[in-house]
């Protein structure tokens, strides 16, 4: 599959043992950041998640308990664009 396809998109998932780290790319000539975040404490009280822009700008910063890393993934996913 080439990625280097204008519209392209690349979700990057990493996931630690309590936290969840995600990047989204838009391909093109080059890949394009089009947002970055993270999840933490997942499992435990005070989980947060935040999402930023290509540019540093939040996007979302809130507060909220994860049961686990498919609900944290789930909130993750309401905020990708379509």
């Amino acid at each position: 599959m080439n990625f280097n396809q204008t519209g392209q998109r690349i979700l990057t998932i990493n996931t630690g043992s309590s936290s969840l780290k995600i990047a989204l790319y838009e391909g093109g000539q080059e890949e394009t950041r089009m947002l970055s975040g993270h999840v933490e404490r997942i499992g435990v009280p005070g989980g947060r998640l935040r999402l930023t822009d290509a540019n540093g700008a939040s996007l979302i910063d809130q507060g909220g308990d994860l049961r686990d890393h498919g609900a944290a993934l789930d909130a993750v996913l309401v905020w990708l664009p379509g």
